[in-house]
């Protein structure tokens, strides 16, 4: 990008002695603090925030595999990473520069969850966009103002947003209904088993009923992965 500055200066020559127009120049529309940014990131690299696990070549990182639950001192901090993926694009980072930014997208997926949804389903990254979504199960979309909705970058994400909350809702009541209260009749009282299997039917069905995305349960909030 820098060489085009060079391109008309004569072999051996200086600054000295030459007028500002006798040189290319490249006129950039970042701000210094921008560049300051970029060139700190360029130059030093922030490390991949992944779990120890291998990855394969046919087999992308699994970035939603950084531990959630808290945010490391090293990670970038969130308010520079649209800067920094703007600047990835339009400087066109290598892949080794931009999986370090999405894996620290990643890592405020539970803090930020509809800003990094809506980045990871513009920047092509389903992992991410996955793992965002399920924090976006409570509190419901619904609580959520017009201005906020805005990072959902299209009408076919927020759609995608909501068949998931909708599978993930379906799953839940599946695996509630289909459970058994004495698998295999562990622990079964002979004496009251009968009554205590209708009993637990019977619940079961009552709470299955009422699950929905973002709704609390007897104390619990559901937000099946």
């Amino acid at each position: 990008m820098f060489a085009c500055c060079d391109a008309s200066r004569p072999d051996g020559a200086t600054d000295a002695g030459h007028s500002e127009d006798e040189w290319e120049t490249i006129d950039l529309p970042e701000s210094a603090n921008q560049m300051n940014v970029l060139f700190n990131f360029l130059h030093h690299p922030p490390d991949i925030l992944t779990s120890p696990e291998p990855t394969s070549e046919t087999k992308p990182p699994d970035f939603t595999r950084v531990a959630q639950n808290a945010i490391p001192e090293h990670a970038i901090p969130f308010p520079l990473l649209p800067i920094l993926f703007g600047l990835a694009d339009k400087y066109v980072f290598t892949p080794d520069f931009t999986d370090r930014l999405h894996s620290h997208l990643a890592v405020y997926a539970s803090i930020y969850p509809l800003r990094v949804y809506g980045y990871a389903v513009t920047l092509g990254l389903p992992r991410i966009a996955a793992e965002a979504s399920m924090h976006l199960l409570y509190p419901p979309l619904t609580s959520y103002s017009a201005e906020e909705m805005r990072a959902v970058p299209t009408a076919e994400a927020y759609h995608k947003l909501v068949l998931l909350h909708d599978l993930r809702t379906k799953r839940l009541r599946e695996i509630l209904e289909e459970t058994e209260i004495f698998p295999h009749g562990y622990g079964e009282c002979h004496r009251h088993g009968h009554r205590t299997r209708n009993l637990w039917d019977t619940r079961k069905r009552a709470v299955s009923s009422g699950i929905q995305a973002g709704k609390k349960l007897f104390g619990f909030v559901v937000t099946w992965g």
